[in-house]
């Protein structure tokens, strides 16, 4: 008897080729990924540049008033709202209220404000840095309407004309600390 073996070839599984990826989708991955570091650019340029422009905020004490800048033209009249526990004093004219407000101004140590608005005119804060107030008011049209000093135990005290009332503008021009001390002085 004879035997008969008989050779298969051995054949290798089928493999399938390596998957490649097409031009295109490399194309838009690519400009994907431009896209989205020119916008991370830009966010950081837009950022840099609101905080270099609050931090050329410069604030000069205000003059003393004279009764030709009152917009009645008398000072006379205008009651005086002093704080001693921070130092300052400011006039207003009587149709304005010292209101407190901790809901919507908790840093707020009094607001000056009209009757009846829909906004206060005038709130004066207490800050505990300067990165505080700096959150907050970290909007360009609010910059030329704020007032901000540093006082007392490395606090912050800013004075916010939040409709950039003219009235407001006189009010702030009879701010001024009752101690002339080094700790009250304008921020940079």
């Amino acid at each position: 008897m004879q035997e008969i073996f008989q050779t298969v070839p051995q054949t290798s599984p089928d493999v399938p080729p390596a998957p490649q990826i097409k031009n295109s989708l490399l194309v838009i991955m690519a400009v994907t990924l431009l896209f989205a570091t020119s916008l991370a650019g830009l966010f950081y340029f837009q950022t840099q540049k609101l905080s270099k422009e609050l931090a050329s905020l410069q604030t000069q004490p205000s003059p003393t008033p004279t009764a030709s800048q009152a917009p009645n033209g008398d000072l006379a009249n205008w009651k005086t709202y002093t704080n001693k526990q921070y130092s300052f004093e400011l006039k207003h004219p009587e149709e304005f209220q010292e209101l407190q407000d901790e809901g919507g101004w908790p840093n707020a140590t009094i607001i000056i404000s009209r009757p009846n608005r829909q906004s206060y005119d005038l709130p004066i804060e207490i800050w505990n840095s300067k990165a505080d107030y700096e959150t907050k008011y970290n909007i360009p049209n609010y910059i030329n309407n704020l007032k901000a000093f540093s006082i007392k135990n490395g606090k912050y005290l800013t004075l916010f004309n939040t409709n950039g009332d003219s009235d407001v503008d006189q009010i702030l021009s009879t701010f001024k600390f009752l101690e002339a001390t080094p700790s009250a002085s304008p921020t940079p």
